[in-house]
């Protein structure tokens, strides 16, 4: 039966019972409870509340205010117990369902010890609404049945609660019957007006509570509008303003919509392509035909180039993506993507251009070679004839001889290897420059000899390199007799002036004295030492072998890396008397030191050169490598790896 909360309170309905109340107003739902255990209290009974935290606060606030009103003594004089919500029922679940022997246990206890005396206990509980709050109704059910049945042993009034928004569609209106069903009474909002005197249906709180469903969905379909019209909005924001011109054109081939993009990309006012033949802004018409058909025929396009006519007459070069709807087996419009690509068009047109005028610049290098060449020859020739020359002055006769001797070799170096080679010059857009054969030749006798190889390397400064070289494995003798001549012809090549090699241990002895045999072989005859780890304390002593350090020193070795050998060598050289002419080395890897975020401004190389004040020559470097990589097809697949190494590690 539906009854007012006043009636309630009075006790108009008997002592005992168990009561619902609906709510959407909380301070009113407070109150009424506030009234409820009030009532048992004046009677001198007991009040037992289980609520939680927020509820119970404000209950004690309502109680404590109700007490000094009636000129009582406030709570906790009063027989009130108060329990959490959450705490209890977690006691009462196993496996989240109320648990019958612990209900008897939690709460039956309480109940019967507070009813023993025969006098009014009121309770108050919304254990049911929070598993109801937890989508576990049928819990909720569950705990309204046992309350039943502990009803049926003992005398007490219970006043349940349900906020209306745990029901809020048709769908849980079961649910909400049932609930009712538990109960003796609903309790009416204090604002409904019921008949005096008849006994109202409790349908019409399950009419209430229909009526508050089909508005909360009322709401939601409003709420789902508004979120389509705005997802709407939305979409037709993405596609107006996206950053690819798009379109939409019709089965006949009529554009039936574009976005800002594709219309300023092309010039054109909405009237102006909207509406119009798509064929008419086509430059190549066969081009269009095509799209067309296979779009017709359920083909996509898929990145077709294509050409379009601008409003002032310029021509755009795009990429077309296109695929068509179709609805009952007819076509009714293609949708179109449309990239602009002209920048990227002119600059492959550019790079053509420019490999052109490359071509030519490369024949007309050749052109300038063939008479460097020949004027070297003559030149050659001219100085032969000066050495048959005699000076007076012994002197000058000496330093003529010299520079003649100087000069006669690197005309007759540069001669040899312009004779010798297939490809004599070669211009290195990495590098910048016109770069000799020479250097390709090693690179290609490393990479043949296995002794430069390319993948995934891990270096002793802990770098992982696409690229590593180990002279080491120049390991019989014709490797060792052919590297000894690149190191032969670079030193003779370099101009430089020297009188000796040094070779530091252990691997600068073998390079300095196979050096030393290949200069010999070209008419060089030149002495060499090495050095020894330990000095020798019999025979010839020290630490030195070889020629006595003097003159001109040339230090070789394969590689620098931390410099340690080069420093040693100098102060050797230094030692004896003699001058650190240069430093000879078979690859300059260009490459800084120190860690990654702390990098060295300069490369090994560049520090040796600065530290000491002496060149560093290479055979190669890393810039001839990657030259190397740009014509053979079979290691071009390194080559992106190797500049990244160079851009991130490199020196110019």
């Amino acid at each position: 039966m539906l009854i007012k909360s006043d009636d309630l309170l009075s006790g108009k309905h008997g002592k005992t019972g168990h009561f619902v109340r609906f709510y959407d107003d909380t301070e009113l739902l407070l109150d009424e409870v506030a009234g409820f255990l009030g009532r048992a209290i004046r009677a001198r009974g007991h009040g037992i509340v289980i609520a939680t935290g927020a509820y119970g606060d404000a209950l004690r606030g309502r109680l404590d205010a109700l007490a000094r009103a009636e000129g009582h003594a406030t709570p906790p004089a009063w027989d009130l117990t108060w329990l959490d919500a959450e705490t209890t029922l977690a006691r009462l679940l196993v496996d989240g369902w109320p648990d019958r022997a612990r209900f008897l246990h939690e709460i039956g206890r309480l109940v019967s010890v507070a009813c023993a005396d025969g006098r009014p206990v009121h309770l108050f509980g919304d254990m049911a609404a929070l598993l109801c709050a937890r989508g576990r109704y049928d819990a909720a059910l569950q705990l309204e049945r046992l309350w039943n049945e502990l009803a049926r042993q003992l005398d007490f009034s219970l006043f349940c609660a349900y906020p209306w928004h745990l029901f809020p569609a048709a769908d849980v209106a079961h649910v909400f019957r049932q609930v009712c069903a538990e109960h003796k009474h609903a309790c009416a909002d204090a604002t409904a007006r019921l008949p005096k005197g008849r006994t109202v249906d409790i349908n019409l709180v399950r009419l209430e509570q229909k009526v508050r469903a089909l508005q909360a969905e009322a709401a939601r379909r409003r709420q789902a509008e508004e979120d389509l019209r705005q997802r709407e909005r939305e979409l037709d924001d993405f596609v107006e303003n996206a950053a690819e011109g798009l379109h939409r054109v019709g089965a006949d081939g009529t554009i039936l919509w574009a976005n800002k993009t594709e219309l300023q990309m092309l010039g054109y006012r909405w009237e102006e392509y909207v509406g119009h033949h798509i064929a008419r802004f086509h430059v190549d018409a066969e081009v269009i035909d095509d799209i067309l058909a296979r779009l017709a025929a359920g083909e996509a396009v898929l990145d077709r180039p294509a050409r379009l006519r601008c409003k002032d007459g310029s021509i755009r070069h795009v990429v077309i993506r296109s695929n068509a709807c179709f609805e009952d087996g007819r076509l009714r419009y293609t949708r179109c993507f449309t990239r602009d690509t002209t920048d990227y068009v002119h600059s492959l047109d550019e790079v053509a251009r420019g490999r052109a005028s490359h071509a030519q610049l490369q024949d007309a290098l050749v052109a300038a070679r063939q008479a460097e060449d020949g004027f070297l020859a003559l030149l050659g020739q001219g100085l032969r004839r000066m050495r048959m020359w005699r000076d007076p002055a012994p002197r000058e006769r000496a330093a003529g001889a010299r520079q003649l001797r100087r000069l006669m070799r690197l005309v007759d170096g540069r001669l040899r290897r312009g004779a010798g080679s297939r490809l004599q010059y070669r211009f290195s857009p990495f590098e910048g420059r016109v770069v000799d054969n020479l250097r390709q030749q090693f690179i290609a006798f490393s990479v043949e000899a296995e002794v430069l190889k390319f993948g995934q390397f891990i270096t002793k400064a802990g770098r992982q390199s696409p690229y590593f070289f180990n002279a080491g494995l120049f390991h019989d003798g014709a490797t060792l007799g052919k590297l000894a001549d690149f190191y032969a012809q670079t030193l003779l090549d370099s101009g430089l002036e020297f009188d000796m090699l040094f070779g530091p241990a252990y691997k600068g002895i073998t390079l300095a004295s196979a050096t030393a045999v290949a200069l010999a072989a070209k008419g060089r005859n030149t002495s060499f030492a090495y050095n020894r780890k330990e000095a020798k304390d019999h025979g010839e002593g020290g630490t030195i072998v070889g020629a006595k350090l003097a003159g001109k020193v040339v230090i070789i070795d394969d590689v620098i890396s931390a410099g340690t050998s080069v420093r040693e060598s100098v102060a050797m050289i230094r030692a004896a008397g003699a001058e650190p002419a240069a430093v000879l080395i078979a690859l300059d890897r260009m490459e800084r030191g120190g860690k990654d975020g702390v990098l060295s401004p300069l490369s090994a190389v560049q520090e040796v050169s600065q530290t000491y004040g002496i060149p560093v020559i290479s055979i190669a470097s890393l810039a001839d490598l990657f030259g190397y990589l740009e014509t053979d097809p079979a290691l071009a697949q390194y080559k992106d790896a190797v500049a990244a190494y160079r851009q991130q590690y490199g020196v110019a």
